[in-house]
């Protein structure tokens, strides 16, 4: 006769006389099967002993002992958790289990970590690309990029390699203003001269504008009286054409200069010239003197007490 299939629920178990049985929690074990008038008898785990699942097994199964060289206890032993072993640090679990802890590989130089271990996975390295380099053996550094002596204003003494940095020399003077010793001394100078010829100009400037405001007093006026204008004297050129009349009774005449010559003491062409009388009068521009009345022009022919050439016309027996 064969034997008979039982076809049991994921609960439950076939028992050592072929009844489905129910099955024990994680933490417990089968302490005494089903029958025909009772059910499954379920025991505890007891110390470094587990169940982690439902089961139908008769005893509890032994906790891992993580004793092995470099290893160390991650999780304890628990009636339903088996003992969790780890690796000490620099090593990595050969397998799930971590039965077994294997030491990280370094990379050497020239050679950088491409990928970090892992608790159950050794590193991954990879050589320095162009440009890169990598002085130490260890389990995490990458390469690294060469120095830019170029960014750092430096001269470039050596070139990188795989395993060693590029070397720079000095740092270079960037600053525009350092100029040779020579051009400050010029630069000096030149202003030094500017300054003075500046000085100079505004003195001889100053000098030629004092001259020309100043007005002398009034030689004619005594006593608190104001200062009026006073003309120089100047005698007429010879070559200046002075044109007065000389057998007449028509007054003096001002010339284009403010000169004013007599009839019977200027002598044309030249021949017998007399210093003219000058004529001091007020200042026609200060309105001091205007009283109140009357234009500056209107003033000025008032002081003068002058009038224009007369014309052609005008001239005595004509």
């Amino acid at each position: 006769m064969g034997v008979k299939r039982m076809n049991c629920n994921p609960n439950e178990y076939v028992s050592q006389e072929t009844k489905c049985c129910a099955r024990c929690p994680a933490g417990q074990y089968v302490g005494r099967e089903c029958d025909s008038t009772r059910g499954t008898e379920c025991l505890d785990c007891e110390a470094e002993v587990f169940t982690d699942k439902q089961n139908g097994l008769s005893q509890c199964l032994l906790c891992a002992k993580c004793d092995n060289k470099n290893q160390t206890v991650v999780k304890e032993c628990k009636a339903h958790e088996n003992r969790q072993c780890g690796c000490n640090t620099g090593f990595y679990c050969h397998d799930a289990s971590c039965e077994q802890c294997v030491q990280i590989t370094s990379c050497p130089p020239g050679q950088g970590v491409r990928v970090q271990a892992t608790v159950t996975n050794d590193t991954i390295c990879g050589p320095c690309d162009s440009g890169m380099f990598s002085n130490v053996s260890d389990r995490t550094s990458p390469c690294k990029a060469h120095t830019s002596c170029e960014e750092q204003g430096r001269p470039l003494e050596m070139p990188g390699t795989d395993i060693a940095d590029a070397i720079c020399g000095p740092f270079k003077s960037g600053c525009s203003w350092e100029l040779p010793a020579g051009l400050w001394s010029g630069l000096a100078l030149n202003t030094l001269l500017l300054f003075l010829g500046l000085i100079f100009w505004r003195t001889r400037r100053r000098s030629r504008k004092a001259v020309f405001s100043s007005v002398p007093a009034d030689p004619g006026v005594s006593g608190g009286g104001r200062p009026g204008v006073h003309l120089p004297p100047h005698a007429p050129s010879p070559h200046m054409d002075i044109h007065c009349q000389e057998s007449c009774d028509c007054p003096s005449h001002i010339t284009v200069d403010f000169k004013c010559c007599s009839p019977d003491r200027v002598v044309e062409n030249g021949l017998h010239i007399t210093q003219p009388e000058w004529t001091s009068f007020p200042n026609p521009f200060n309105h001091e003197d205007q009283h109140g009345n009357g234009r500056p022009d209107q003033l000025l022919g008032a002081s003068l007490g002058l009038h224009s050439e007369p014309q052609e016309d005008e001239w005595c027996g004509m």
